[in-house]
C-alpha cells in the first residue's frame, strides 16, 4: 500500500521497514542517481508521518552536525566535538548527559522515542551540536542552503552491524524477537539498510569546505590526528598539554565508564515504555561496548561474512571503490 506526504512517497516493505522515495531530489547535490538509490528505514525509528518534520527542520548556518550511520563512533565524536567547542569544560561534560549537550534530531522530533525533558531545539544556544543518523535524502532541506559544518563518520559495516545488534538487545531486552539471533538480524540489515547510500553521498562531498569526513578506524588508530583535524575544522586551537588532557578524557576505557555518555536515562525510559521485566535486562550491557576494530571476526560465521563481501562489492565496485578507500580516504 502506497502513502504520500508533502515530500515523500512510501511503499511498505514489511512490518518493520518502509521503502521511501523523495518526490523532488533536484535540490540535492547531484552526486548519485537519487531516484535509483535505496532508501529503506525502520518504522519505529523513522515513522513515515514524522519524515516531513525532519525535512522542514530549521537549520542555522553556525550549526555543527554530526552525521553517521548507527554505531559508527557517533558518541565518541559528539563528546570530542562538544569539548572542543566548549573550552574543554570537563566538569560539565562529566555532569550533564551528552544527549542534552548534543541533541539527537530523530529522538527529539519523534514522539515514539524518549526525549530529554522540556527539550526545545530553538532554545539551544549557538553553535548547536546536533547528532543525526538520517541519510542525505531525509536530512533537513536547509542543510543544502544554509551549509552548516558537517562531521561525517564512517565505519566498517561488519563491526557497525554487530554493535547495532547488541544495542538492540540493550534497548529492547535480551528476549526481544528483534535480538534473538545475530546473523538473522544482520542479514536483515544487509537486505534492507541503505548503509552505502548513506556513506557514498558524503564520501563524494568529503572535499567540500563545510564537510569533514573520517572513519572510526582512523579514530582508533590515531585519535590525536582526528582531534587536531576537528579543531582545525571548527577553527579552535588548544595548547599541546590541553590536547593531551582531552585525549585522556576520550580514552576508550574512560568513555565506556562515563556516566554522562551512558544514555542511562534514555535506556531506562525505553525499558519502562516496553514494560520490560528484570529477566529481560542484562545489567552488564553498556551503550559503549568493546569498540574493537575487526571485532566482527570473532562474532560472525564465514557464511554471513561472504554475504557481506558480496553486498559490499555490489555497492562499491560500480564506483571503482574499496572499503579501504573509504575508511582511509584522508590518510
Amino acid at each position: 500500500m502506497q502513502s504520500e506526504s508533502k515530500y515523500f512517497i512510501c511503499t511498505e516493505e514489511n512490518e518493520e521497514f518502509n521503502n521511501l522515495r523523495l518526490k523532488d531530489s533536484s535540490y540535492l547535490p547531484q552526486i548519485l542517481q537519487w531516484d535509483q538509490e535505496k532508501l529503506t528505514k525502520t518504522k519505529r525509528m523513522y515513522p513515515f508521518e514524522k519524515l516531513d518534520y525532519f525535512h522542514e527542520f530549521k537549520v542555522r548556518e553556525d550549526d555543527i552536525w554530526i552525521v553517521t550511520n548507527d554505531r559508527c563512533g557517533t558518541t565518541w565524536t559528539q563528546e570530542m566535538t562538544w569539548l572542543i567547542l566548549n573550552n574543554l569544560d570537563f566538569d560539565q561534560a562529566r555532569s550533564v548527559p551528552l544527549e542534552t549537550r548534543s541533541p539527537f534530531l530523530e529522538q527529539c522530533l519523534n514522539s515514539r522515542l524518549p526525549t530529554p525533558s522540556n527539550f526545545n531545539f530553538e532554545s539551544v544556544p549557538s553553535p548547536r551540536l546536533i547528532k543525526c543518523h538520517l541519510p542525505m535524502q531525509l536530512l533537513p532541506k536547509e542543510i543544502w542552503t544554509k551549509k552548516p559544518k558537517i562531521i561525517y563518520v564512517v565505519r566498517d559495516p561488519r563491526d557497525a552491524f554487530v554493535s547495532s545488534f547488541y544495542l538492540t538487545k540493550l534497548f529492547m531486552g535480551v528476549n526481544s524477537s528483534l535480538s534473538l539471533d545475530m546473523e538473522d538480524y544482520i542479514e536483515k540489515l544487509i537486505k534492507f539498510s541503505c548503509f552505502w547510500n548513506h556513506v557514498l553521498g558524503f564520501y563524494k562531498l568529503r572535499k567540500q569546505e563545510n564537510i569533514l569526513f573520517y572513519s572510526y578506524e582512523q579514530m582508533k588508530k590515531d585519535l590525536k590526528s582526528v582531534v587536531l583535524r576537528v579543531c582545525n575544522f571548527v577553527g579552535i586551537n588548544y595548547k599541546d598539554e590541553e590536547i593531551e588532557k582531552l585525549l585522556e578524557h576520550l580514552d576508550f576505557k574512560n568513555m565506556k565508564d562515563s556516566e554522562s555518555c551512558s544514555h542511562k536515562l534514555e535506556i531506562e525510559q525505553v525499558h519502562k515504555n516496553l514494560q520490560l521485566k528484570d529477566e529481560d535486562i542484562d545489567p552488564s550491557m553498556k551503550f559503549i561496548r568493546k569498540g574493537k576494530v575487526g571485532g566482527h571476526r570473532s562474532e560472525l560465521s564465514p557464511e554471513i561474512l561472504k554475504k557481506f563481501n558480496i553486498w559490499e562489492n555490489e555497492q562499491l565496485e560500480k564506483y571503482g571503490l574499496t572499503l579501504k578507500d573509504i575508511l582511509f580516504s584522508n590518510v
